[in-house]
């Protein structure tokens, strides 16, 4: 308990990575974290165009997949999305795809 006191920091404090996100990735997130704490009023506009990074959109998905990522509001599975690598590779790529087109919509169950 000798760092009780530090919490406030967080895991995005940029010291250590304990969800080993790629060099890039990490990069990214300590970027992000430390101009938002310098200047907490300051607007991210060019953010969506980091979102479409390969590297940012695997990261996000092994994440998702490590803390056991339940279907979205389309119903799909990660067990569907992760089956095998060539599926992985195909549903990123249309991830990325339609986010670049921004026609990204999730499909709804049921309506």
């Amino acid at each position: 308990m000798l760092n009780a006191g530090r919490r406030s920091e967080g895991r995005g404090d940029g010291r250590g990575d304990p969800d080993n996100n790629p060099d890039k990735v990490r990069q990214l997130q300590i970027a992000l974290y430390r101009k938002a704490k310098a200047e907490p009023k300051y607007r991210f506009w060019s953010l969506y165009g980091e979102l479409l990074r390969k590297d940012v959109l695997e990261t996000a998905l092994a994440a998702q997949q490590r803390n056991g990522g339940a279907a979205g509001v389309d119903g799909q599975s990660m067990e569907s999305i992760t089956a095998d690598p060539a599926q992985r590779q195909q549903w990123l790529d249309r991830l990325q795809e339609e986010l670049q087109a921004k026609t990204y919509r999730a499909s709804r169950c049921g309506g």
